[in-house]
């Protein structure tokens, strides 16, 4: 009778150490397969969230393009009180005041470092100047001119009804556009076209000063 109760006992211990190891080992599948699974599927969902961020990305970038390409027939005006100036742009285009003076962009302004242009890209950077010499607008072009640039077009003008001159040259920087305009004697509003120039019109025909 002993004997059976010993046997019945060890019986129950084997069976609470099966039923042990059975446990650790879903324990043991959880941390390492299971858990891997989970990790897996939540990898997946950031992956699948980084694409639609991309295609996102994507489809702004292709209306910036559109906005470059396909020139606004509304406008904008842009004043800039301190200098005295103030002209029209295509309302598709940005406007950007920095240290690089009053910049007009048919993209979104600056764009990613390190690159340049692209095709059909517009930038457009207007300074004011100080005049101390006096000189008119031929005279300061031909001083500002660099050793590698290339003239290929010059012509006198009037903008704003001031003297102006405006010179189309291919250097280091690609192919340019400059107006030079005689605001006063003593002043000497400065625009610089990079790229295609096809919205400078806009901003020279409406250039009024204040």
């Amino acid at each position: 009778m002993y004997r059976e109760k010993s046997g019945s006992k060890i019986l129950i211990v084997i069976m609470f150490v099966i039923v042990a190891a059975a446990i650790s080992g879903a324990a043991v599948y959880y941390y390492t397969i299971g858990k891997t699974e989970v990790d897996k599927k939540k990898l997946a969902e950031e992956l699948d969230n980084v694409k639609k961020e991309n295609e996102q990305l994507k489809a702004e970038n292709e209306q910036l393009k559109a906005a470059g390409t396909e020139q606004s027939t509304e406008t904008k005006t842009y004043t800039n009180k301190k200098d005295g100036y103030t002209f029209e742009y295509p309302a598709n285009w940005f406007v950007t005041e920095d240290t690089e003076g009053t910049i007009v962009t048919n993209f979104k302004y600056p764009a990613e470092p390190g690159g340049g242009l692209q095709e059909n890209q517009t930038k457009v950077v207007i300074n004011l100047k100080n005049n101390p010499q006096k000189m008119t607008p031929k005279t300061w072009a031909a001083n500002t001119i660099g050793e590698q640039t290339t003239v290929i077009k010059k012509e006198e003008l009037k903008v704003g009804e001031k003297d102006a001159y405006k010179m189309n040259t291919k250097g280091e920087m690609g192919n340019m556009t400059t107006i030079y305009v005689a605001k006063s004697s003593t002043k000497m509003l400065e625009i610089i076209n990079y790229g295609n120039d096809s919205g400078l019109t806009k901003i020279i025909e409406s250039l009024k000063f204040i």
